[in-house]
């Protein structure tokens, strides 16, 4: 017996429950795109999809082999990779003219960098303003702070 296709769906706050948001956080993501859903039920498969992203902690016996950063520059925020982050900002910051500062927000360790950062390109693909330079809001900010390991 096939199910029925609204099992698929589930409401707003069973969605906020486990993805521990608010339910304003979760209708915030839904209206963005970031969770996929119908009216005020989200899909299922989006939250699993949602989570699979986001590790809370990076895992004692592994060593990462690079790093996801989050830097800023002017209004715009880079999505990149490296293997040394410092060194890659402060090359950032010398390539600028004048006495600009790319200012370095958040470090993700990951063990597949080119995997993890395709992944948070696509995921804020809405957000691209060029390249690897994305038009974030205080929210999707957070959200990437959030973030402590990224394994793909």
């Amino acid at each position: 017996m096939a199910s029925h296709p609204m099992s698929a769906l589930c409401l707003v706050s069973e969605a906020a429950e486990t993805l521990n948001l608010s339910t304003q956080a979760v209708n915030w993501f839904l209206s963005r795109g970031y969770l996929r859903g119908a009216g005020r039920r989200v899909a299922r498969q989006s939250i699993v999809d949602f989570t699979s992203l986001w590790h809370r902690e990076w895992p004692d016996n592994t060593t990462p082999n690079g790093y996801i950063y989050l830097m800023r520059y002017s209004y715009l925020y880079k999505i990149g990779l490296s293997k040394d982050v410092h060194q890659r900002q402060k090359n950032m910051t010398a390539s600028l003219p004048g006495r600009v500062q790319v200012h370095l927000i958040h470090t993700i360790p990951t063990n597949n960098m080119r995997a993890a950062e395709t992944k948070l390109h696509t995921f804020f693909a809405k957000r691209r303003a060029e390249g690897e330079w994305f038009n974030l809001g205080p929210k999707e900010i957070d959200l990437i702070c959030q973030c402590r390991a990224l394994i793909v």
